[in-house]
Protein backbone atom coordinates (compact mmCIF):
# COMPACT_ATOMS: atom_id res chain seq x y z
CA UNK A 1 0.00 0.00 0.00
CA UNK A 2 1.42 3.67 -1.03
CA UNK A 3 1.37 6.03 2.04
CA UNK A 4 -0.64 9.06 2.46
CA UNK A 5 1.93 11.10 0.23
CA UNK A 6 0.34 14.28 -1.36
CA UNK A 7 -2.68 13.40 0.86
CA UNK A 8 -3.60 10.59 -1.24
CA UNK A 9 -3.44 6.62 -0.89
CA UNK A 10 -4.40 4.25 -3.42
CA UNK A 11 -4.79 0.49 -2.85
CA UNK A 12 -5.46 -2.50 -5.35
CA UNK A 13 -5.90 -5.79 -4.13
CA UNK A 14 -6.98 -9.40 -5.50
CA UNK A 15 -10.12 -10.52 -3.29
CA UNK A 16 -7.67 -13.78 -3.01
CA UNK A 17 -4.84 -12.06 -1.30
CA UNK A 18 -7.78 -10.72 1.50
CA UNK A 19 -7.99 -13.07 4.63
CA UNK A 20 -11.03 -12.62 6.48
CA UNK A 21 -10.39 -12.42 10.44
CA UNK A 22 -12.09 -14.41 13.32
CA UNK A 23 -13.79 -11.51 14.50
CA UNK A 24 -15.05 -8.99 11.68
CA UNK A 25 -15.27 -5.47 13.18
CA UNK A 26 -17.70 -3.36 10.63
CA UNK A 27 -19.68 -0.30 11.81
CA UNK A 28 -23.60 -0.87 11.71
CA UNK A 29 -24.03 1.24 8.20
CA UNK A 30 -21.50 -1.28 6.95
CA UNK A 31 -23.42 -4.46 8.98
CA UNK A 32 -26.67 -2.86 7.71
CA UNK A 33 -25.38 -3.20 4.01
CA UNK A 34 -23.79 -6.46 4.15
CA UNK A 35 -27.20 -8.36 5.81
CA UNK A 36 -28.88 -6.82 2.24
CA UNK A 37 -26.85 -9.16 0.24
CA UNK A 38 -28.40 -12.31 -0.97
CA UNK A 39 -25.38 -13.50 -3.25
CA UNK A 40 -23.31 -14.93 -0.69
CA UNK A 41 -20.04 -14.39 -2.90
CA UNK A 42 -20.58 -10.68 -3.27
CA UNK A 43 -21.47 -10.33 0.40
CA UNK A 44 -18.01 -12.06 1.26
CA UNK A 45 -16.65 -9.74 -1.52
CA UNK A 46 -18.24 -6.63 0.40
CA UNK A 47 -16.47 -7.99 3.67
CA UNK A 48 -13.51 -7.98 2.41
CA UNK A 49 -13.31 -4.47 0.63
CA UNK A 50 -14.40 -2.84 4.54
CA UNK A 51 -12.01 -5.57 6.44
CA UNK A 52 -8.97 -3.52 3.94
CA UNK A 53 -10.26 -0.11 4.04
CA UNK A 54 -10.52 -0.57 8.31
CA UNK A 55 -6.97 -1.95 7.81
CA UNK A 56 -5.84 1.38 5.72
CA UNK A 57 -7.88 3.67 8.59
CA UNK A 58 -6.18 2.65 11.46
CA UNK A 59 -3.14 2.99 9.91
CA UNK A 60 -3.58 7.05 10.33
CA UNK A 61 -6.74 7.35 12.00
CA UNK A 62 -7.35 6.30 16.04
CA UNK A 63 -11.49 6.83 15.94
CA UNK A 64 -13.36 7.02 12.82
CA UNK A 65 -16.84 5.87 12.14
CA UNK A 66 -17.73 4.31 8.93
CA UNK A 67 -21.24 6.27 7.32
CA UNK A 68 -23.08 6.14 4.15
CA UNK A 69 -24.82 9.29 3.23
CA UNK A 70 -28.41 9.30 0.91
CA UNK A 71 -26.83 8.44 -2.15
CA UNK A 72 -25.16 5.15 -1.10
CA UNK A 73 -21.44 6.61 -0.57
CA UNK A 74 -19.85 6.14 2.17
CA UNK A 75 -17.86 9.16 4.61
CA UNK A 76 -16.57 9.29 8.04
CA UNK A 77 -18.82 11.27 10.27
CA UNK A 78 -15.98 12.33 12.41
CA UNK A 79 -12.85 13.32 9.92
CA UNK A 80 -13.02 14.77 6.42
CA UNK A 81 -11.35 12.02 4.21
CA UNK A 82 -12.68 11.47 1.11
CA UNK A 83 -12.98 8.05 0.16
CA UNK A 84 -13.94 6.25 -2.74
CA UNK A 85 -13.92 2.68 -3.49
CA UNK A 86 -14.73 0.07 -6.34
CA UNK A 87 -14.57 -3.05 -7.65
CA UNK A 88 -15.17 -5.49 -10.89
CA UNK A 89 -14.42 -9.61 -10.90
CA UNK A 90 -11.52 -10.23 -9.04
CA UNK A 91 -9.89 -7.14 -7.78
CA UNK A 92 -11.28 -3.69 -6.22
CA UNK A 93 -9.66 -0.61 -5.63
CA UNK A 94 -9.79 1.59 -2.71
CA UNK A 95 -8.73 5.62 -2.97
CA UNK A 96 -8.46 8.10 0.21
CA UNK A 97 -7.84 11.86 -0.15
CA UNK A 98 -7.09 14.51 2.49
CA UNK A 99 -7.55 17.67 0.26
CA UNK A 100 -9.71 17.13 -3.23
CA UNK A 101 -12.31 15.02 -3.65
CA UNK A 102 -11.69 11.66 -5.13
CA UNK A 103 -13.43 8.85 -7.18
CA UNK A 104 -11.97 6.03 -8.45
CA UNK A 105 -13.71 3.24 -10.97
CA UNK A 106 -11.66 -0.36 -12.05
CA UNK A 107 -13.15 -2.45 -14.84
CA UNK A 108 -12.06 -5.94 -16.17
CA UNK A 109 -11.94 -5.33 -19.52
CA UNK A 110 -13.65 -8.05 -21.89
CA UNK A 111 -15.33 -8.30 -24.89
CA UNK A 112 -18.72 -6.18 -25.10
CA UNK A 113 -21.58 -7.08 -27.34
CA UNK A 114 -23.27 -4.31 -29.21
CA UNK A 115 -20.64 -1.77 -28.04
CA UNK A 116 -22.31 0.98 -30.31
CA UNK A 117 -25.55 0.69 -28.97
CA UNK A 118 -24.20 0.92 -24.86
CA UNK A 119 -21.98 3.64 -25.57
CA UNK A 120 -24.92 5.86 -26.69
CA UNK A 121 -26.42 5.17 -23.49
CA UNK A 122 -23.95 7.31 -21.71
CA UNK A 123 -21.90 9.03 -24.47
CA UNK A 124 -22.63 12.44 -25.87
CA UNK A 125 -22.17 13.72 -29.48
CA UNK A 126 -18.58 14.50 -29.41
CA UNK A 127 -17.71 11.18 -27.31
CA UNK A 128 -19.59 9.45 -29.62
CA UNK A 129 -17.98 10.66 -32.71
CA UNK A 130 -14.25 10.23 -31.22
CA UNK A 131 -15.10 6.86 -30.58
CA UNK A 132 -16.31 6.01 -34.17
CA UNK A 133 -12.85 7.95 -35.63
CA UNK A 134 -11.48 5.23 -33.52
CA UNK A 135 -12.88 2.07 -35.13
CA UNK A 136 -15.00 1.35 -31.80
CA UNK A 137 -11.98 0.62 -29.85
CA UNK A 138 -13.04 -0.94 -26.86
CA UNK A 139 -10.04 0.78 -24.74
CA UNK A 140 -11.66 3.52 -25.91
CA UNK A 141 -15.35 2.58 -24.33
CA UNK A 142 -13.69 1.43 -21.14
CA UNK A 143 -11.74 4.67 -21.05
CA UNK A 144 -14.69 6.90 -21.15
CA UNK A 145 -17.00 4.70 -19.08
CA UNK A 146 -14.10 4.70 -16.25
CA UNK A 147 -13.81 8.53 -16.29
CA UNK A 148 -17.70 9.23 -16.17
CA UNK A 149 -17.76 6.77 -13.39
CA UNK A 150 -14.89 8.13 -11.24
CA UNK A 151 -15.83 11.51 -11.82
CA UNK A 152 -19.31 11.14 -10.95
CA UNK A 153 -18.54 9.25 -8.14
CA UNK A 154 -16.15 12.38 -6.69
CA UNK A 155 -19.18 14.64 -6.86
CA UNK A 156 -21.14 12.29 -4.58
CA UNK A 157 -24.09 11.45 -6.85
CA UNK A 158 -23.14 8.66 -9.37
CA UNK A 159 -25.18 7.70 -12.61
CA UNK A 160 -28.13 10.15 -10.87
CA UNK A 161 -26.60 12.69 -13.02
CA UNK A 162 -27.22 12.00 -16.71
CA UNK A 163 -23.50 10.94 -18.00
CA UNK A 164 -23.85 12.32 -21.41
CA UNK A 165 -23.65 15.89 -19.57
CA UNK A 166 -20.34 15.21 -18.56
CA UNK A 167 -18.11 15.97 -21.84
CA UNK A 168 -14.55 14.12 -21.62
CA UNK A 169 -11.82 14.98 -23.46
CA UNK A 170 -9.49 12.06 -24.25
CA UNK A 171 -6.58 14.14 -25.66
CA UNK A 172 -5.99 16.83 -23.26
CA UNK A 173 -7.54 14.53 -20.38
CA UNK A 174 -9.94 16.86 -18.85
CA UNK A 175 -13.42 17.11 -18.13
CA UNK A 176 -16.55 19.53 -17.75
CA UNK A 177 -20.03 19.43 -17.76
CA UNK A 178 -22.50 20.46 -20.27
CA UNK A 179 -24.72 23.49 -19.28
CA UNK A 180 -24.62 22.53 -15.98
CA UNK A 181 -23.77 24.37 -12.51
CA UNK A 182 -20.30 21.95 -12.17
CA UNK A 183 -19.12 23.22 -15.12
CA UNK A 184 -16.74 25.42 -13.37
CA UNK A 185 -15.07 22.62 -11.53
CA UNK A 186 -11.58 21.40 -11.96
CA UNK A 187 -11.56 17.96 -12.70
CA UNK A 188 -8.04 15.89 -13.50
CA UNK A 189 -7.85 11.91 -14.20
CA UNK A 190 -5.49 9.39 -14.88
CA UNK A 191 -5.30 5.69 -16.09
CA UNK A 192 -4.22 2.45 -14.97
CA UNK A 193 -3.98 -0.71 -17.24
CA UNK A 194 -2.84 -3.69 -15.98
CA UNK A 195 -3.99 -7.38 -15.66
CA UNK A 196 -6.78 -6.86 -18.17
CA UNK A 197 -8.09 -4.08 -15.67
CA UNK A 198 -8.49 -0.70 -16.59
CA UNK A 199 -8.34 1.80 -13.65
CA UNK A 200 -9.41 5.64 -13.49
CA UNK A 201 -8.63 7.75 -10.82
CA UNK A 202 -10.52 11.06 -10.97
CA UNK A 203 -9.93 14.75 -8.36
CA UNK A 204 -12.19 17.67 -7.97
Amino acid sequence: MKSLTNSESIYQSPYSEIILPNKINLSSAEELKAQKFINHEAKVKYIKRHITLHNILAKYLTNYKICYDDNGYLFLSNHKINISISHSADFFIIALSKDKKIGVDIEHLEQIDNLQAKAKLFLNEDELNYLQNSNYNMIIFYKFWTAKEAILKAIGLGFLVDAKKLNICLDQMRANFIFNQYSELKISFKYQQSKNYLTCVAHI
